[in-house]
């Protein structure tokens, strides 16, 4: 005589998600066999019919009504073995996206000496005892008295950013009422030119 279940019995019992068995129900995999509970259609699973159904998919290997652990581990690896497959062909299938890199900025380079009348930056500021957070923001409000590219100073060391004759003055003018700022024997620098 056979055994009826509910679904959430068979579920329980079998370790099969219910909607594993609804989907099983809705391609007639198995056969449901309604009744009425409380005014509640109610779905009843035969549990020999599960039973054949799980055998035939290699899923069932009973010892008692539960499943053999052996019998889980080796699904468990069928289908973790079946993920890796599907995810190394969805791999193939989709590119890999390619994420532009922003273009760097051209850098206008010069070679040689400094041009006349031009002195590294970063030196001219060292002369005047200036430095640190104070040159980073002047050089940022004043760029348009500086130029970056590559020269070489009298000593041969290469200078990236140089300073104008009116941007010598203009530091100079911003600059000579800063605490730490020490005059050159140049000071008060060249007039600015119109």
């Amino acid at each position: 005589m056979p055994t009826y279940l509910t679904l959430q019995d068979t579920a329980h019992r079998y370790a099969i998600s219910e909607s594993t068995l609804h989907k099983w129900l809705n391609r007639e995999w198995l056969t449901p066999h309604k009744v009425l509970v409380r005014g509640h259609m109610q779905y009843l699973i035969d549990s020999d019919e599960l039973e054949k159904l799980l055998s035939e998919r290699g899923m069932l290997t009973r010892t008692g009504t539960t499943y053999d652990d052996g019998v889980l581990t080796s699904r468990l690896e069928q289908l973790e073995r079946r993920v890796d497959e599907l995810e190394l062909l969805i791999r193939s299938l989709i590119p890999e996206p390619h994420y532009p890199t922003a273009p760097a900025k051209p850098r206008p380079v010069s070679e040689g000496s400094l041009p006349p009348g031009y002195v590294s930056f970063y030196a001219f500021a060292r002369l005047h005892s200036m430095k640190g957070g104070n040159v980073s923001r002047w050089l940022q409000s004043n760029a348009h008295y500086t130029q970056t590219g590559q020269w070489s100073d009298e000593h041969n060391h290469v200078v990236n950013t140089i300073l104008s004759p009116d941007g010598r003055r203009a530091f100079y003018l911003l600059a000579k009422d800063h605490a730490t700022f020490a005059a050159c024997p140049d000071c008060p620098h060249a007039i600015l030119s119109t």
